[in-house]
């Protein structure tokens, strides 16, 4: 293995653990950590805290998911294998991962305003209902289950596409 080789292993094995790593505590917030929240009640500042420690991790994963990627992305693009169905689905991937961006930072501006999405709830029109499903920490997580099961399907893809050739 020489050293361009081993350089993409590090990108590649830090670009999913960056992901694993947010979308795995997005996942614990959902399932584990809120769901209990509201059965114990927990003290205020414990949420406030574990959001503010997740949010560090989160804009450490997303440095680190940007910089992988481009490297990544470059690398197999440049190779000649990358076709067609390669890079519809690496731009599809693209795109969902900014709306997921640029979701962290409107939800981050929400909690900033004291904007909640409970007070989103209340108000009644269409473009706040739509804008509460699509601004919310479970559309987030459904993003990221997506952006991970595209991911695999770029591997596939890839390795199919130099075996062909």
């Amino acid at each position: 293995m020489n050293g361009g080789e081993v350089f993409l292993l590090i990108a590649k094995w830090l670009h999913l653990l960056a992901a694993a790593a947010w979308l795995g505590g997005g996942i614990f917030y959902l399932l584990a950590l809120k769901p209990a929240s509201r059965k114990v009640g927990p003290p205020r500042g414990f949420l406030a805290a574990a959001s503010a420690e997740f949010g560090t991790l989160v804009n450490t994963s997303v440095i680190i998911l940007v910089a992988t990627g481009v490297v990544l992305a470059l690398n197999r693009l440049s190779s000649g294998a990358a076709g067609a169905p390669y890079i519809v689905t690496l731009g599809v991937k693209t795109a969902l991962s900014l709306w997921m961006f640029l979701m962290v930072q409107d939800l981050r501006r929400q909690s900033r305003s004291r904007e909640t999405l409970e007070q989103l709830a209340l108000k009644t029109s269409r473009k706040a209902r739509l804008r509460k499903v699509l601004s919310s920490y479970e559309t987030l997580v459904a993003l990221g289950l997506l952006v991970f099961l595209l991911s695999s399907l770029l591997g596939d893809l890839f390795e199919a596409a130099l075996s062909r050739g």
